[in-house]
Formats: structure tokens, C-alpha cells, sequence
């Protein structure tokens, strides 16, 4: 079903190099503007790294806003295109594990009101070949979990970040492990 919406105008409320809001005034039809705002951001790519001992890398990150540890996989903004340059750099940045091969699963959106790709990876045999490289605004703590128990982390919602949840389930997957 189509409707009729229409974009009456649009402006930039932020931006910087990695991501910008902007602010749409859109005519529903009937008379009726509503205010949404987007956020933009490069693309992004994200890595389920499993070991030659198949364990899961995985990776607690602190979020300021929440005040904890949440468990993520590793994972950037793609710059220059290139994506699985990305979660090669990141998984060894994050995490000091390089990997020797690399599948990517697929890509998709990340919500509704973010534009911005992200892209899937499982990385194959992991292992541990640098110390971690962060940035000043990382704080990261690097875990090896079983394949499953890394599938149970999933299904008892202990994974909260939503990209990591797709793209661990993207990853069990591929390897025959749901």
C-alpha cells in the first residue's frame, strides 16, 4: 500500500565525521506535518570471531549511559568502502585476535531511523597475536566463551546491543550451530 508523504523540508541539526541528525518536516497527508529525526552514519561492520579452538571472541564495552559492561562483538565505521578491512582492523584492534579467514554474511539496516548500513563477518580461526590497540574512548574487556554458551548468552538476552544479536545469530548459523 502506498501512501502519499511528503518531504517539506529538511535540515541539518549536527553533524561531524562519523555521524549527523537530521530534522524532516513531512506532510502525512490530510493537512497533518509530523517532525522526525534521523540519524546518519557511515557504515558499519561487525565480526564473530570463533578460535582454531572454537571459542567465541567476545568483547565487554562500557557504556557511560548505562553505567555497566555490555557484551558486544567487535566491530567499527567502515571507512573508505572497504568492510571487511574494517572488522579485520577492529578484531585486532578491540581484541588482538587476528583471524585466517573471513565470510561475510550480509548486510542490513540498522533501525528505522538511523541510515547506515551495517555488514555481518564470522572470522575463522581466531587467535591471539597483538595485545589490544584502543582508542581513548574505548574501554574494553576481551572474553573467549563456548560456541554454546555463547548461543545460551544470546537466547537470555545477556547480548543487549542489537546489531551483535543479528550478527551472532547470523553467525551460529553459517556454522550449523542454532
Amino acid at each position: 500500500m502506498e501512501n502519499n508523504w511528503k518531504i517539506l523540508s529538511k535540515e541539518t541539526v549536527f553533524e561531524n565525521e562519523w555521524r549527523g541528525v537530521d530534522k524532516y518536516v513531512v506532510d502525512l497527508s490530510g493537512g497533518k506535518t509530523d517532525d522526525f529525526f534521523v540519524t546518519t552514519t557511515l557504515d558499519a561492520a561487525m565480526v564473530c570471531a570463533i578460535t582454531k579452538t572454537n571459542k567465541v571472541v567476545i568483547i565487554q564495552h562500557y557504556h557511560f549511559l548505562y553505567k555497566k559492561r555490555m557484551y558486544e562483538l567487535p566491530a567499527g565505521f567502515v571507512e573508505n568502502s572497504d568492510h571487511r578491512k574494517t572488522v579485520e582492523q577492529e578484531l585486532l584492534e578491540e581484541t588482538g585476535y587476528a583471524a585466517e579467514k573471513f565470510v561475510h554474511l550480509g548486510s542490513s539496516d540498522v533501525e528505522r531511523w538511523r541510515v547506515g548500513r551495517m555488514h555481518y563477518y564470522v572470522a575463522l580461526g581466531a587467535e591471539k597475536v597483538s595485545e589490544q590497540d584502543l582508542e581513548d574512548s574505548e574501554d574494553i574487556e576481551v572474553e573467549l566463551v563456548d560456541i554454546a554458551e555463547f548461543r545460551n548468552m544470546l537466547k537470555e538476552n545477556k547480548i543487549e546491543n542489537g546489531p551483535s544479536i543479528v550478527g551472532g545469530y547470523m553467525a551460529l548459523d553459517y556454522l550449523d550451530k542454532l
